[in-house]
């Protein structure tokens, strides 16, 4: 017993006084805390600070209580030598180092607690537990660092009531002896690193009321033998690795439970109804496992439940009403499952519901891609206590009502991805403890709230993707708690606020603002934040030179993307002076110009640096220091001088380097031989500038290298053929370096006429179009400017000539030939409709055959009467980008002449015509595509669109994709077409200010285009579904047969079996079950994701290329995976194809 004596003073045992003295000795900072125990004052030290005494003469030391004494250094060993200690408590101390195992000497502990400490090792052997800890009922070494396993001997400790060692690092399974523990109530095990199955023995422990092993890494099913614990309240069994079903017996016998977690799992199966019978169930976590069938009615029966989880699974069926009959809930979470309907209107009835979460559910989805619409529930104005709303995905539509701002409390409103329309109400500033607002991805218009500034509370702000509009409120200023502000892709306009103080947010970490309409000048915004670490402006039309202050006041700055303004001036050289965190800097597409500031060589947290397409000029910056650098893109601006600092030191980093774009500019100088250490290189790009010299041999070292272009340059001699570019495609990655030499430019190194030869045959294959009538404008097209290049020594957008020419790169060429205007207008017998392959809004295209040289190219000639300046003008614009573009499966632009009589497009001849002829012309061409070609169109489709989205530097959106805009080369490899140029040219004569009228082909245009003027690249991502299906099916995507309201989308979604709507001349009869029609069932399922209706439920084209290698290769594995939610289609046996919206392959 601990005792306090109120008779004569207790006189404290010598002998324990002078350890306790040793103690407070060995402690790191005794003297700071234990004051009182000191030499001065023995004969009270049963009064000193956390002792306590008693015993058999009332003086020995019982009871040490020193928790939460901010106590430091090691636990002191001469603890052990206290005999009669009964209780020692160290908790919640600094205390590390290992625990002593002296202390097993203390053979009276019946109270044990190290809690919350740094203590570190494995958990000591004390002695034989029949003899040291006889007496201990509670062992608490949790929220420590130890390590190693649970010792065995633990099993012999049968006094022990409760043992905690949670929030370790306790490895091993956990060890069968404690099934022996038949007097153990409380077992804590959480937050290790255990692994194994849990013993069944445990059941053992028939007077255990809590169970806590959650967050381990034990797997196996949950053991049935757990439901004979008939005692337990709370079992704690969340986040690990169990498999099997939920375990009824539990259900059935532990009817005390109060608290059961089975979240984050890996359990099958349904939800057994029994869970009903536990009717003093307070909280019930399901979340996180792979769950299916219904929810069971029988959940109206546990008439205590607060909290019920059951997020994240497969569950079916429609939310029971039953559930309004829960009059203490409190958390209701049923979002990502495969719910059908909305949430019963019967939970109005769940007065006490704070928490409801529901969304991304699949069942929600009627027709396999859209959303069902759904009104809002206006019920939901009755829970007045309502803090946490998430409707996410659920089809939501029309406005939101005011009646929601009854919900005073509401801390959270998450409604992203609905079709939610109208404005945000101005009432939405009623709600002043909001904390946290996510409306990103509906269709809300007009103008952001000034009302908004009432919530000073709010610290995140997603409006992002809708079409609101005017400028940014003034009330933004008094978000004070603001971290976060996602206004992007709206249509916002006007300045952004300057003003002194506006923007002083001292917790605002991201601001995005990307493509609205912003205005002005961006000098003297953001001043302020210090800590901001994420700012994105891009795709504005913001002007102006960078804000020097953002640097040296947001030291937290670690993505800076400014991309796609008007940016201009120089780079201040104060812009990067506090942002040696600074990871990304996106400064592309702006009007920058002048030598860049070396202080960016300083910014050594870098990983992206892309400066592509201003007008920056100078040598290279010293880049050497950037050891993180991943990514340097410097092209298309005026950079010159070599590679070489003076000291012959490579300016790049050699160790991070993945991606190098240094083209179009000026540099100049030979390849340095240093370029061979940078190891992890997959991407070189060197091409357009002036290099010159021979391509070092120590290139074909890089093992990692995937992409090479070193075209349009000065270079000479033999290209390396080993190693590396003996394995990768090197098509166009030598053109326009007329002295090199080797099979991958066609010229024998050892021949006459070889490099070193001087004339004609010594150079490339070009050929000149040459238009001879009045100033001719001319475009500069990157790799077909090299002779131009090579004369001006400068760079412009397009230069006059009375008589010029282009000179165009065609491969493996002998000659030079020259095209005239006149010789265009022979070749095609004055433009004769003999010659005219296809015809387009306000074109026509023309075979040309070069009588000369047999070369043949198509012209695509604008009709006459319609070249008016202005529309010169902006051919000109929409050619300086198409020139640029290289990819196997995107039509080459070989160049553009314009002259008073002729305007006119150079492009690559297609012998084998148009998709649209190979799938619905006649034959010998129509319908003669085997599966393999057909496959392969459809890659290739969507490696071109992947390229024209995301890998060109200034991205593409089709806009009119469809089977006669993919043409077929000699092996019918596709080449996309007509990006933009035909419905430019219509729109402009029109007079129309955008060129967003008419958006695609009928039959291939989203449904979001019939709504909105706004385009993107999932509006392609769906034409891309459209073509996969013609390719599958061999129809027309708006033929009769379909119906009035149906076209091939809709049919295809209808049907429920593969074979009833492929082409069958795809797959043969004796085929049907093989792989071939596996992966044409698979084909089909991409096609279906990417004819979504709703345009965020489309994948990117990137995660559609990945689906296609995995059809095609089935072994291939993407570095994302990629999840599929497929539309059920019926296989030939009647199996159904996986529906599993967490499926994380295809195969």
């Amino acid at each position: 017993m601990l005792v306090s004596s109120t008779g004569p003073p207790v006189i404290p045992d010598a002998e324990d006084v002078q350890i306790l003295l040793a103690v407070k000795s060995q402690f790191d900072n005794a003297e700071d805390v234990l004051t009182d125990w000191s030499n001065s004052s023995t004969a009270s030290a049963c009064t000193w600070t956390a002792v306590s005494c008693g015993g058999p003469t009332g003086g020995r030391v019982v009871g040490l209580n020193l928790g939460n004494q901010n106590l430091s250094g090691k636990i002191p060993p001469s603890l052990g030598m206290l005999p009669f200690l009964q209780l020692l408590n160290l908790s919640t101390n600094s205390l590390a180092g290992q625990i002593p195992p002296s202390l097993g000497n203390c053979t009276q502990l019946a109270y044990l607690n190290l809690v919350a400490n740094r203590l570190q090792g494995e958990i000591p052997y004390f002695g034989d537990p029949a003899v040291t800890f006889r007496e201990l009922v509670y062992m608490n070494f949790g929220r420590n660092r130890l390590s190693g396993p649970i010792p065995d001997w633990l099993g012999n400790v049968s006094s022990l009531v409760k043992l905690s060692f949670h929030h370790n690092k306790l490895t091993g399974g956990i060890p069968t002896t404690i099934s022996q523990l038949s007097n153990l109530q409380l077992l804590y095990l959480s937050l290790n690193d255990l692994t194994g199955p849990v013993p069944p023995s445990i059941a053992n422990c028939s007077a255990l009321t809590t169970l806590a092993l959650d967050m381990n890494d034990l797997d196996g099913p949950i053991p049935s033998e757990l439901g004979q614990l008939s005692n337990l309240d709370n079992l704690y069994l969340g986040t690990n690795e169990f498999t099997g079903q939920v375990p009824v017996a539990i259900l059935t016998n532990c009817t005390e439970l109060k608290v059961l977690l089975f979240e984050n799992n890996n359990l099958v199966g349904g939800i057994p109804p029994e869970v009903g019978r536990l009717q003093a169930l307070e909280t019930l976590y399901m979340r996180g496992n792979k769950l299916t069938g219904p929810i069971p009615v029988s959940f109206a029966n546990c008439s205590s439940l607060s909290w019920l989880s059951l997020d994240d699974n497969q569950l079916t069926g429609d939310v029971p009403w039953e559930l309004g009959r829960l009059q203490s809930l409190t958390s209701l979470n049923l979002w990502n499952n495969n719910l059908t309907n909305i949430l019963p209107p019967s939970l109005a009835n769940c007065t006490s519901l704070n928490r409801l979460t529901f969304g991304r559910n699949d069942g929600l989805v009627a027709d396999g891609q859209s959303l069902t619409p759904q009104p809002f529930p206006a019920w939901l104005s009755s829970l007045t206590d309502l803090s946490y709303l998430q409707l996410m995905t659920v089809g939501l539509e029309g406005p939101i009502p005011p009646s929601l701002f009854n919900c005073t409390q509401l801390t959270t409103l998450h409604m992203p991805h609905n079709n939610l329309t109208g404005a945000i109400p101005e009432s939405l500033g009623d709600l002043i403890f909001l904390q946290d607002i996510i409306l990103t991805g509906n269709r809300l218009s007009g103008r952001i709230p000034e009302s908004i500034g009432n919530l000073t509370w709010l610290w995140n702000l997603f409006l992002d993707d809708n079409d609101l509009e005017g400028p940014l409120p003034t009330g933004l200023r008094d978000l004070i708690s603001l971290e976060e502000l996602q206004l992007a892709s709206n249509r916002l306009s006007g300045e952004i606020p300057s003003a002194p103080g506006f923007w002083s947010h001292p917790n605002l970490m991201r601001i995005t603002l990307r493509d609205n309409a912003l205005a002005g000048s961006i000098e003297s915004c953001f001043g302020n934040l210090s800590a901001l670490a994420f700012l994105d402006l891009s795709f504005n039309g913001l002007t102006g030179p960078l804000p020097s202050a953002l640097g040296s006041r947001s030291p937290a700055l670690s993505r800076l993307v400014l991309n796609d303004n008007r940016l201009g001036g120089p780079v201040p050289g104060d812009l990067f002076a506090g942002c040696a965190g600074l990871a990304s800097l996106q400064l592309q597409r702006n009007e920058l110009s002048g030598p860049l500031p070396r202080s960016v060589g300083q910014l050594v947290s870098l990983t992206l640096l892309d400066l592509s397409s201003n007008g920056f000029s100078g040598p290279l910056p010293w880049l050497g220091q950037l050891s993180a650098l991943n990514l340097l893109n410097l092209s298309w601006n005026r950079f010159s001088g070599g590679l070489l600092q003076d000291g012959g030191t490579l300016d790049l980093p050699d160790k991070t380097l993945v991606d190098v774009d240094l083209s179009h500019n000026n540099f100049s100088g030979s390849l340095p031989s240093e370029l061979s250490t940078l190891r992890g290189l997959e991407s070189l790009d060197l091409s357009d500038n002036l290099f010159s010299g021979p391509i070092p041999q120590g290139l074909s070292q890089l093992e990692g290298l995937r992409r090479f272009n070193v075209s349009f340059n000065e270079l000479e001699g033999p290209i390396p053929t080993t190693g590396v570019f003996a394995r990768i495609n090197l098509t166009d990655a030598f053109l326009g370096n007329p002295e090199l030499c080797g099979s991958a430019v066609g010229r024998n190194c050892s021949a006459p006429g070889a490099p070193g030869c001087k004339g004609l045959h010594c150079r490339d294959a070009v050929i000149g179009v040459s238009c001879a009538a009045g100033a001719l404008a001319l475009l500069a097209l990157g790799a077909w400017l090299w002779v131009w290049r090579r004369a001006t020594q400068t760079r412009a957008d397009h230069v006059a000539y009375a008589d010029a020419s282009i000179r165009l790169a065609f491969p493996r060429s002998t000659k030079v030939l020259t095209l005239s205007a006149e010789s265009l207008k022979t070749a095609t017998e004055g433009f004769s409709a003999e010659y005219l392959i296809g015809e387009g809004a306000g074109t026509r295209v023309y075979k040309v055959v070069v009588p000369e040289s047999g070369h043949v190219f198509a012209a695509k000639v604008l009709h006459s009467g319609r070249a008016t300046e202005s529309l010169e003008k902006h051919l000109l614009e929409e050619f300086q980008t198409l020139g640029k573009l290289r990819h196997r499966n995107v039509l080459r632009v070989l160049g553009f002449c314009s002259s008073a009589e002729l305007k006119a497009a150079i492009l690559e001849y297609m012998p084998n015509g148009s998709l649209h002829e190979h799938l619905h012309g006649l034959p010998p061409a129509g319908g003669t595509l085997s599966w393999a070609s057909r496959l392969n169109i459809a890659m290739g489709v969507a490696h071109g669109l992947l390229y024209l989205h995301e890998e060109f530097p200034e991205p593409i959106i089709h806009r009119d994709l469809k089977p006669m805009n993919v043409l077929l080369d000699d092996d019918l490899e596709p080449k996309i077409c007509d990006f933009g140029l035909g419905k430019f040219v219509f729109h402009h004569e029109a007079g129309e200010a955008t060129a967003t009228a008419l958006c695609g082909t009928i039959g291939y245009i989203p449904p979001e285009y019939t709504t909105s003027t706004r385009v993107s690249t999932k509006g392609d991502v769906y034409a891309y579904g459209v073509i996969v299906l013609e390719l599958l099916t061999g129809r027309h995507p708006t033929e009769h047969s379909f119906g009035e309201d149906e076209d091939l989308v809709t049919w295809a979604q209808s049907s429920a079996n593969v074979v009833d709507i492929i082409d069958p001349t795809i797959v043969p009869h004796e085929q049907k079950a093989g792989l071939q029609l596996q992966q044409v069932t698979l084909l089909l399922q991409v096609a279906l994701l990417c004819c979504r209706s709703m345009p965020q439920s489309r994948p990117t084209m990137r995660d559609v290329l990945g689906m296609l290698l995995q059809i095609k290769e089935p072994n291939f594995k993407p570095h994302v995976n990629i999840v599929v939610e497929n539309h059920p289609i019926n296989s030939p046996d009647g199996v159904q194809t996986p529906t599993d919206s967490n499926s994380t392959s295809l195969s």
